[in-house]
């Protein structure tokens, strides 16, 4: 009977360190899973940041663009109210010119 009782003490003995093993196969299995599920959700926290990024970068582009539209349209402007002052100098010192001419022959 004593050797039944050690034999029985020695199975119970090795199911305990088994399912101590097990368990702590589990344990490292689900910190595992935890540093996985962690990882997975900065990955995703960073796409989010990412594509936020990029669409405010694109945002930007978009209004870098109209503002050089708008600048552009204000130089031509800008050169074409140029040219009219231009002209109208031009016949401005012509006009004073001939009625300074005109004012000499009358006199």
């Amino acid at each position: 009977m004593e050797h039944r009782d050690q034999c029985i003490s020695a199975c119970i003995r090795r199911s305990h360190v088994v399912t101590l093993q097990y368990r702590q196969q589990c344990m490292s299995s689900v910190l595992r899973l935890h540093r996985v599920v962690s990882l997975l959700t900065q990955v995703q926290e960073l796409e989010d940041q990412l594509r936020d990024r990029i669409d405010a970068h694109n945002q930007a582009l978009l209004k870098k663009d109209a503002l050089e539209r708008d600048l552009e349209a204000q130089q031509t402007t800008a050169a074409e109210l140029e040219e009219v002052v231009k002209q109208l100098e031009f016949q401005l010192d012509t006009k004073t010119t001939n009625e300074k001419s005109l004012q000499r022959v009358s006199l």
